[in-house]
């Protein structure tokens, strides 16, 4: 093979080309793979803690638009007070899972180490 002439170097283009192609078809591919691998994320929710600063009752709601944190929202059925909004936040559905499971297991273990107690 002449490597010197027009046609050995138009040669030796195409293959790296090719390569080249492969390359990015192959990086393409794994990409795509791990972007199927990869858990999806939860949709966040957005909730909004309502509480009356005289008695303490406090209310969790799903954030409706225009909600702020301090703006007077209604009266406290238990005293009559206005409620104020206290807390605005982002609430993902799998943290309160994990939450929960984690507090079911705290609770069954308190609850056996009771049972296992021996009065003296």
């Amino acid at each position: 093979m002449n490597l010197t002439g027009a046609h050995g170097v138009n040669d030796i283009l195409v293959q790296l080309m090719n390569l080249l192609l492969l390359l990015m078809l192959a990086s393409l591919t794994v990409s795509m793979i791990m972007g199927l691998r990869r858990k999806k994320q939860p949709k966040p929710v957005i909730r909004t803690r309502v509480e009356c600063l005289n008695c303490g009752y406090t209310l969790e709601r799903e954030y409706r638009r225009g909600d702020y944190i301090g703006k007077v929202e209604g009266s406290c059925p238990k005293c009559g007070s206005p409620m104020i909004i206290t807390a605005v936040y982002e609430e993902r559905l799998g943290e309160r899972r994990e939450e929960e499971r984690l507090l079911r297991l705290v609770e069954r273990r308190a609850s056996s180490s009771r049972g296992t107690r021996r009065s003296g």
